[in-house]
C-alpha cells in the first residue's frame, strides 16, 4: 500500500514527540553534579537556533526551497532514519542511566559507560539525534534542513569535545583506552 505524502509531517511529529516525552520522563532522578559548566553553555546553542530561524525569516527563498522532489520513497526513508535515530538515542540514554546530563558535567559517583551502543561510539545519543535530524531533513528536502543538520552537528561536536575533556580528567587511565577503541559519532569513521 503506498504511503501518502500527507502523512510524513504527522508521523515525524509523533516520532519526535516520543523522543521528547521520553527525555522529559528521564530528566529527574539523575545523579547530583559535582563539576559542571556555566549556564551559558546551554544559552549559546539556543541563541544559534534563534539566529538560524532569523536567517530563514530574512532569506526564505534560499532556506525554504526544495533541493529535490519529495516522493513517497524519499519520505519513507526519512521516516525510517528518524525512527532509527530516536531509537538509538533512547537506547543510549537508557544505558547511560543516572549519569546523563544536558550539559557537560561530572556526576557524583560518575561511571564510564562502555555497554550497549557505547561499545561502538562514545556519543551514541548525539549520533541518534543527528540521524533523526538527518532523516527528518531528508524526508523534507529543504535547504533549511541542511542548515539545521550542520548547526546541530557543529554544536554536538563542540559539546562532545568538552565532555571528552571532562571524562579524560575523571578517568585518566580508562578513558584514553576507551577513546582509542571507539569513534566519537560514526562507527569506524568519525
Amino acid at each position: 500500500m503506498p504511503f501518502p505524502t500527507m502523512y510524513f509531517g504527522p508521523v515525524i511529529a509523533v516520532i519526535w514527540a516520543i523522543f521528547l516525552l521520553y527525555w522529559i520522563a528521564c530528566a529527574w532522578g539523575n545523579k547530583r553534579a559535582v563539576q559542571k559548566l556555566s549556564v551559558g553553555f546551554r544559552i549559546i546553542p539556543i541563541l544559534g537556533v534563534v539566529g538560524l530561524f532569523r536567517l530563514v525569516h530574512i532569506y526564505p527563498h534560499f532556506f525554504l526551497r526544495q533541493l529535490y522532489a519529495r516522493t513517497e520513497s524519499v519520505e519513507m526513508i526519512g521516516i525510517v532514519l528518524c525512527m532509527l535515530g530516536v531509537a538509538l538515542a533512547i537506547w543510549a540514554r537508557t544505558i547511560l542511566g543516572r549519569n546523563w546530563s544536558g550539559i557537560p558535567q561530572i556526576k557524583e559517583g560518575h561511571e564510564l559507560i562502555e555497554a550497549g551502543p557505547y561499545r561502538v561510539v562514545r556519543h551514541p545519543i548525539y549520533t541518534g539525534i543527528l540521524l533523526a535530524i538527518f532523516g527528518t531533513g531528508f524526508g523534507r528536502g529543504r535547504m533549511l534542513d541542511v542548515g539545521l543538520f550542520v548547526f546541530c552537528f557543529v554544536t554536538f561536536w563542540i559539546k562532545l569535545k568538552v565532555e571528552e575533556s571532562l571524562m579524560s580528567k575523571q578517568f585518566p587511565e580508562a578513558y584514553p583506552t576507551y577513546r582509542k577503541s571507539t569513534k566519537a559519532l560514526i562507527p569506524y569513521v568519525l
